[in-house]
């Protein structure tokens, strides 16, 4: 399958289209011969093109350690220039909730004019707190329900999602499923960046099984698992009642065959925002 000769994306190709990232560690990494810092790249250069084209970046993450969320302040601070909310970090009650207001001033601080910090209640609406407060007044409510709460209003804010690894563990529901749960729902757009394991190339092989002809049959790690099992079924019956299509990311059969498969920072980045600007234009 030929793929199509590479096009020039548009200056300003996405803009006003807020793109979600979804991206953790995969437990795949050593087996397909890579390390986290493969992964970080492509997340760093993804957030890199995305900016580039003019689109906004929406990601729900930690602050403490910022971990992806620091990859991607990085790219923010280097390229975004000042258009404002180039860069929307949405944080789950659980992680904000404790910290004090002076570890808040320095996110905003490190965000600037051009990032904006969005903090959740537990049913996933803004939250702000009195001025000069330590800490979020008490709330009984469990973390698997803000985090839920957060995945929506991120599908909710957002045009269309990016997934990249996210670790499938025993007795736990993955947050990559469920965000791509809730994506295909909505009829989002949805790029699977296959080439790093983990949720990401469960889901993908799930929904596009003829892309993913090359993945080992003893990966992802963890994909036997009661909950993951019932969040891939999720995924696909959501995908159905939407009648949602692979084929709604704008890219060509072998492009999006490529993207299911590379592990290659620009190969992601390239054919992510490709497909986005085809898709919106």
């Amino acid at each position: 399958m030929k793929r199509e000769d590479p096009a020039l994306v548009a200056q300003n190709a996405l803009a006003g289209r807020v793109i979600g990232i979804s991206a953790s560690d995969s437990a795949d990494l050593d087996r397909l011969g890579l390390t986290s810092r493969h992964i970080e790249l492509a997340v760093g250069e993804l957030t890199r093109a995305l900016l580039l084209a003019g689109a906004s970046v929406a990601y729900g993450g930690r602050l403490k350690p910022l971990g992806f969320t620091g990859l991607m302040v990085e790219e923010l601070r280097r390229y975004a220039t000042t258009r404002r909310s180039a860069l929307v970090l949405y944080v789950a009650w659980p992680q904000h909730a404790d910290l004090t207001a002076a570890e808040l001033a320095e996110v905003r601080d490190l965000l600037g004019v051009s990032g904006r910090l969005m903090l959740l209640d537990p049913a996933g609406n803004d939250f702000r707190r009195a001025r000069g407060a330590t800490a979020g007044p008490s709330m009984d409510v469990g973390a698997a329900q803000a985090y839920t709460a957060l995945r929506r209003r991120l599908v909710r804010d957002t045009d269309a999602r990016v997934v990249l690894g996210g670790r499938l563990r025993d007795g736990a529901k993955p947050g990559v499923l469920e965000e791509v749960a809730f994506s295909v729902g909505s009829g989002q757009p949805v790029y699977i960046a296959g080439g790093f394991g983990g949720a990401a190339t469960a889901v993908g092989a799930r929904l596009s099984p003829d892309t993913f002809d090359w993945l080992p049959g003893d990966l992802p790690h963890g994909i036997a698992g009661s909950l993951v099992q019932q969040s891939l079924a999720e995924c696909a019956d959501e995908a159905k009642t939407a009648d949602w299509s692979v084929a709604s990311d704008g890219l060509g059969d072998a492009d999006r065959r490529c993207l299911h498969a590379t592990h290659r920072p620009g190969e992601v980045a390239s054919l992510v925002v490709y497909g986005l600007a085809r898709r919106f234009a």
